[in-house]
């Protein structure tokens, strides 16, 4: 006879389970539940059976507490777990050792100079800690070498992922199939209801990868229903590269990646990136540092969802990006921390921090927190997590006494 089930949320980086077969009812404060037109709940309480949320309610009104087991958080405010849309685990082991402010260029040539490959899981284990214990319950991640390593650290430490398996260079020849290599996981479900994992495809960059590999990639990830991402607009050698073939950049790429009878397509990164068919409503422009006025048309005529990365803009020296344009628009907005080769930690909450910092006024209410949450979980596909409501996945996060986004 099977023995009855645990009810079990996860909060930050905390367990909390019920006594078998009982469901367990979180209490707090407040609630945010992200749920459009939805009021915040004063003296919250969130049931859940299993892994997920059943009932999320006034505490006093629920009436239903009785048989359950009651864990009274205290003065807190709960949203949903935090969703960071972009990093790269594969570089954990490079934490603290990065140039800053240099420029990227610089931080190009600092990067190809350092061990890339790192066998020991330890670093990705110990970033995935961190993100845990600061809120994140899910990740989007990015791997050009290790990626059944990134796909084993996040089973073993039950982390919800979305892992993209970024193609870089194959300017040889012209592709008619995408050469998924093998040390990847298979593209499509690799994770458990209460664990979801994929894997998706993903260009690193319009510079970087051949034109016709980031086509293939694009229409892969769509064939198998998953979104698309690539890094955009993230710095000036990229712009200036793209509108004239010449510059810093250009000739360091000129080295290694780009072929010798390369043509600058005389675009912005944004036009081009438009041109090739990579926009949409499945993909995800990492970046977009430097989008003026027409190419912001373009990504919302596009229906092209963005992700802001402002630390690792900062500390890499590529500027910063447009943040209360974009926050005035209809644009849907995700937040990353990049790597821990170009930003100080994983927590989210530090990054939304920045972003608010470095804006002239406040974005819309709500809106901060919807870039951490209910948005990346509508962009990423994590449809059971992104909101405190029945049927989603009991992650959840506590939301920073500092914090009204």
């Amino acid at each position: 006879m099977n023995p009855a089930p645990l009810s079990r949320a996860r909060l930050d980086g905390r367990v909390i389970e019920a006594r078998p077969g009982r469901e367990l009812v979180l209490r707090a404060r407040r609630a945010l539940t992200m749920i459009p037109g939805q009021a915040a709940i004063d003296d919250a309480a969130v049931t859940v059976a299993g892994a997920t949320i059943v009932r999320v309610e006034p505490f006093g009104a629920s009436g239903r507490a009785g048989g359950a087991t009651v864990a009274d958080l205290g003065e807190i405010t709960l949203c949903p777990g935090l969703i960071n849309a972009h990093g790269h685990l594969e570089l954990a082991h490079l934490a603290g050792t990065c140039p800053r402010g240099a420029g990227f260029a610089a931080w190009v040539r600092w990067l190809l100079s350092q061990p890339l490959v790192c066998r020991d899981p330890g670093p990705a284990a110990s970033a995935l800690a961190s993100m845990a214990a600061t809120g994140s319950q899910a990740l989007a991640d990015v791997s050009t070498r290790r990626q059944a390593q990134v796909a084993a650290a996040c089973r073993a430490a039950s982390f919800p992922a979305l892992l993209f398996n970024e193609f870089f260079g194959c300017w040889q020849a012209r592709p008619d199939v995408l050469p998924w290599p093998d040390q990847a996981p298979p593209p499509g479900e690799i994770g458990g209801q209460d664990v979801p994992q994929r894997t998706a495809a993903a260009g690193h960059a319009l510079y970087s990868t051949n034109p016709e590999i980031l086509r293939l990639a694009k229409a892969f990830d769509n064939a198998h229903g998953l979104p698309f991402t690539i890094h955009l607009a993230e710095h000036l050698g990229e712009v200036e590269l793209l509108a004239t073939g010449r510059g810093e950049f250009a000739d360091l790429l000129a080295q290694r990646v780009l072929p010798k009878d390369y043509r600058a397509p005389g675009l912005t990164p944004v036009a081009y990136a438009q041109r090739l068919g990579l926009l949409g409503a499945t993909t995800l422009a990492v970046h977009c540092v430097h989008a003026g006025r027409r190419d912001r048309e373009i990504l919302t005529a596009t229906n092209t969802a963005v992700c802001l990365c402002p630390r690792s803009n900062a500390v890499i020296g590529v500027g910063q990006a447009p943040f209360a344009d974009y926050f005035a628009s209809s644009l849907r907005l995700c937040l990353g921390t990049d790597s821990l080769a170009s930003n100080d930690d994983l927590n989210l909450w530090n990054e939304a921090r920045f972003l608010r910092e470095a804006m002239p006024a406040p974005p819309p209410p709500g809106r901060l927190l919807a870039a951490m949450t209910s948005t990346p979980a509508q962009v990423l596909g994590f449809d059971r997590l992104g909101a405190l409501a029945p049927g989603r996945l009991a992650r959840l996060a506590r939301v920073p006494e500092d914090f009204d986004g």
